[in-house]
């Protein structure tokens, strides 16, 4: 795999808090999903069904939060292999609607969701 620039990198990633007092990082980059649709393909039709006709619950919220920690994984490493399954995941994000809503906006939309930052 190509190495992506330290400086691009930055920009694209998303620390979010958990419930143990950590943090983990999120990104949502067209390199990463594309290794995200070639190895993990599942995965990958869950996040793409959400972003093409909407969210539809909850849950999708969640689902673009566990994309994007796959995809900062597989950045990292190169695959998913000791990757948190989405049940594991589900344990370590906090139950903070309005910080999901502020992760998945800067992932998804991050100059929008910076303008809009009062509204959290």
């Amino acid at each position: 795999m190509p190495k992506v620039a330290p400086n691009m990198k930055l920009n694209s990633v998303y620390e979010m808090p958990t419930v143990d007092g950590d943090k983990i990082k999120l990104t949502l980059t067209y390199r990463w999903l594309y290794a995200l649709k070639t190895k993990y393909k599942d995965t990958y039709e869950d996040y793409n069904r959400i972003m093409t006709k909407g969210f539809s619950d909850e849950f999708d919220n969640i689902t673009v939060l566990y994309t994007a920690y796959l995809c900062e994984y597989i950045s990292e490493r190169g695959n998913t292999d000791g990757a948190m399954s989405y049940d594991d995941f589900l344990d370590i994000i906090p139950f903070d609607r309005q910080e999901i809503a502020r992760a998945v906006g800067m992932l998804i939309s991050p100059k929008k969701a910076m303008a809009s930052k009062e509204l959290f």
